[in-house]
């Protein structure tokens, strides 16, 4: 396990009748599956996962799937159940969330999710609002903007109304961002607001197990996990994948990058840095939601 530090949060509010969830989050490559097994072991209970990415049945190498060794040693619930051919929502997350929490719970008394997804953690901690659909013509007019602006129109309307979200979204996919604006138009209220649901309806407490690593040495270490990935064969997993690098799934940190320097001529050796690089930012942007949703360090 990487050397982190360790701090402890509990969402105000909990009583001593409600049965405790510990969260163990942190950024990518800080050691969340090594210290989530340690307490789902210690506890005698199950873990929930809260990466978006490894919902997905197909992606294994490139999302940092715990081992097959790792998943006997405790039982996971929600990774790989999911086809990146079928539609699958926040909202569905949060739904199997729930459900997957209800039923360790049950069994248990506690339970234990392990994630860095800011908006999957909210899900299962907190719960989702009803975000309505989107309106043909609100639709229409943000996939205008899109065309006229490109992808920096989208990211700077994005920052400015709802720094929150920006502060927690794939930022250079548009999908997420259009989604985001449109919902905003139509509703009047910030995604964030919207995604963040109702702590009341919790019928659990929270207590969260941030690990605070060393900036330094989580670069190290998430450059070394990109060479471990491309020596179990991470390239060739994303060369299968590539008739469907259109699909949402496949846009995100580990394989667009490949997509986009094969298709600008590049070598595997570019693309798996940029795969380190653009961790590494991904890593900053969950320490700042983990800042604001969590509590920080400075606020010991």
């Amino acid at each position: 396990m990487m050397e982190a530090e360790i701090l402890h949060f509990s969402v105000p509010g909990g009583t001593p009748e409600l049965p405790v969830v510990h969260a163990v989050v942190g950024p990518t490559a800080s050691g969340k599956t090594a210290w989530g097994i340690q307490w789902a072991l210690q506890l005698q209970t199950e873990i929930i996962n809260a990466d978006a990415r490894q919902v997905y049945a197909e992606m294994r190498i490139g999302v940092a799937r715990p081992s097959e060794e790792e998943l006997r040693a405790v039982p996971h619930h929600l990774i790989g159940h999911r086809s990146i051919h079928q539609p699958y929502t926040a909202a569905d997350y949060a739904r199997e969330a729930r459900e997957a929490l209800q039923h360790v719970v049950a069994k248990t008394g506690t339970a234990v999710v392990v994630g860095g997804s800011g908006l999957y953690l909210l899900a299962a901690l907190e719960g989702l609002d009803e975000v309505p659909p989107t309106p043909p013509e609100v639709r229409g007019h943000w996939e205008a903007v899109f065309a006229a602006e490109g992808l920096q129109g989208l990211q700077r309307r994005v920052a400015d109304r709802d720094p929150d979200y920006w502060a927690t979204v794939d930022q250079k996919n548009p999908r997420r961002l259009l989604r985001a604006l449109e919902v905003m138009e139509q509703t009047g209220a910030t995604f964030s607001e919207l995604r963040r649901g109702r702590v009341g309806d919790r019928p659990f407490a929270v207590a969260y197990h941030r690990l605070v690593p060393d900036r330094a040495a989580l670069r190290q270490r998430i450059e070394r996990r990109v060479a471990a990935m491309a020596g179990a064969g991470l390239v060739q997993e994303v060369r299968n994948l590539e008739p469907f690098k259109e699909l949402t799934a496949l846009q995100t940190v580990g394989y667009r990058e490949f997509y986009q320097t094969w298709d600008a001529g590049g070598s595997d050796q570019t693309a798996l840095d940029l795969v380190a690089l653009r961790t590494a930012q991904y890593a900053r942007r969950q320490e700042t939601w983990l800042n604001k949703y969590v509590g920080s360090p400075s606020a010991r």
